[in-house]
């Protein structure tokens, strides 16, 4: 099972893991708030590429038990992951996507059932990238993220395990980011960029979790089973030379 107590160890308490935070958050939280022509030509594309590739090099750390798992400021190999990730999640989001927008054309006449419904009909749709990238980050091949039997092999795991830690970081979120906003609406008030930028810390963050979650059910769900067939293949190079 995955463990939020886990991931939070192994990245946001990892050494340098705030400094890489604060210095993500800085241009997250500038393409968020500014209305310029460069900062949605330019700045939001090319952030969305790196988080990406961030996305993908921390979850295939986690994979090959790196001793640094939240990445350095490696432009180049964070570029080429991005392009991976693009390529291997893209079709996944863009099904995700459409799914969401069909969910929206029909209702239930019992608004509690409808929402449910709802609910449960987006989780399943975003499952599908969710499970794609548990596939990409072992070995960054997309190839393997079209293999229909991969998808299925852990999809069903994490529908199902994938909500759970959702529900757990709102209640989380409702605390902290409650807190804070108490603070903010008694003495300092929301007139300045501050409380932007540590939203967007605080999202950072969360993606650094859920990054690390799904790397955990990824090794829960496929490696016992690639250990299972390298074993079969060395016993089967075992056998043709004898």
């Amino acid at each position: 099972m995955a463990s939020i107590v886990e991931a939070f160890d192994s990245t946001v308490k990892e050494p340098f893991s705030g400094i890489k935070i604060i210095l993500w958050s800085i241009p997250l939280s500038i393409a968020s708030t500014s209305k310029e022509w460069w900062v949605s030509g330019i700045l939001i594309p090319a952030l969305v590429l790196m988080l990406t590739g961030f996305i993908v090099e921390l979850g295939n750390n986690v994979i090959t038990k790196k001793g640094v798992i939240v990445p350095g400021i490696d432009f180049k190999s964070m570029f080429i992951s991005g392009l991976i990730g693009m390529l291997g999640l893209g079709p996944y989001i863009v099904i995700a996507i459409l799914g969401t927008i069909c969910i929206q054309l029909f209702s239930l006449p019992w608004s509690v059932w409808d929402q449910t419904l709802k609910i449960v009909i987006l989780l399943f749709f975003w499952a599908f990238p969710l499970t794609a990238l548990a596939i990409l980050i072992r070995r960054k091949n997309v190839l393997e993220v079209f293999n229909p039997k991969k998808i299925f092999q852990g999809f069903g795991e994490m529908f199902l395990s994938f909500p759970f830690f959702l529900m757990k970081m709102i209640v989380w979120t409702l605390i902290i980011v409650g807190f804070f906003y108490l603070i903010f609406s008694i003495f300092i008030g929301f007139s300045n960029d501050f409380w932007n930028y540590l939203v967007t810390m605080y999202v950072f963050a969360f993606v650094l979790l859920a990054s690390n979650i799904v790397a955990q059910i990824s090794e829960e769900v496929y490696l016992f089973k690639e250990t299972e067939e390298k074993e079969a293949k060395e016993r089967k190079i075992i056998a043709n030379l004898k």
